[in-house]
């Protein structure tokens, strides 16, 4: 009887530390989803760190809400976690960006289709409200490669629902487009500008079915070369690494004291700087 009791004991025991490594294995799982890089973007300012419990480290921002997240995440993964359970173990160092902060690296093609979709969502004609969820209503989930090329015979023929609307009703959209201005002297100049316009419901519902493959095309290659790279970095041999290296921003020179004619002609010199980062085997 004794023998038994001990015995019970020790597997209890067993069954607990099992649970406990398997707490750790999810909690780990979740803190990597959130820090993949089509999840979350890191801050690139030198003063953008968080410090707590004397660990620092460099922010990171959540490119979409914490619903979208969490049910990306239950549709990637063979791991079933609570949503509070997601929430609760996000990485101090992921945070929400705030109002104040600007994206002056955004996408032209996922702002003008985010652009269009709340145009349409605020004329009550469609349900999505960002390109996400329109991603998710006509793809499989999870999706595949496939399916963003339209070459699922799941999904190849999915389309956007659209509600009954009235045609005369205008709707009120932006975009940003690429425009060339006539200058002095017959000189052109590119500029890219956010135009405001106003259109017929089916204009918009056209636009968006001519511009959909496309998009879906464009969301493939994003996400292509997010693998490929997550992949080298964690299949880095000891005598390999992979450099990551990007245009960052022009800087202007400047004299201590300048003449007028420095000041505003163009005349001040740039430099261009290039970031990178080193991914090393250890």
């Amino acid at each position: 009887m004794v023998h038994r009791i001990k015995k019970h004991k020790k597997s209890s025991k067993t069954s607990k530390e099992h649970n406990k490594l398997l707490i750790k294995d999810i909690i780990k799982k979740i803190q990597t989803f959130y820090e993949e890089d089509t999840n979350s973007k890191q801050g690139a300012g030198k003063k953008e760190f968080i410090t707590r419990h004397k660990i620092k480290k460099q922010k990171r921002y959540l490119v979409m809400s914490l619903k979208n997240l969490y049910n990306k995440f239950i549709t990637t993964n063979a791991i079933k976690v609570s949503y509070s359970t997601f929430c609760k173990y996000r990485p101090f160092w992921v945070v929400f960006p705030k109002s104040s902060d600007r994206d002056t690296c955004a996408c032209q093609v996922h702002v003008n289709m985010n652009l269009l979709i709340v145009a349409l969502h605020k004329a009550k004609i469609i349900n999505e409200t960002s390109h996400y969820d329109l991603i998710n209503s006509i793809c499989c989930l999870p999706k595949t490669e496939n399916c963003l090329l339209r070459n699922c015979n799941d999904c190849k023929y999915k389309c956007v629902l659209y509600k009954e609307f009235n045609n005369e009703n205008l709707i009120k959209f932006s975009y940003w487009c690429t425009t060339i201005e006539s200058r002095e002297n017959c000189k052109v100049k590119r500029i890219t500008t956010k135009k405001n316009e106003i259109a017929k419901p089916l204009e918009l519902i056209k636009k968006l079915d001519q511009n959909l493959n496309g998009f879906l095309k464009h969301t493939f290659t994003i996400e292509k070369q997010y693998i490929e790279l997550k992949s080298l970095k964690e299949s880095l041999d000891i005598n390999e690494a992979v450099i990551h290296m990007d245009w960052s921003e022009n800087y202007d020179l400047k004299y201590h004291e300048e003449v007028q004619s420095m000041h505003f002609g163009g005349s001040r010199r740039q430099v261009s700087l290039h970031t990178s980062v080193l991914y090393l085997h250890e």
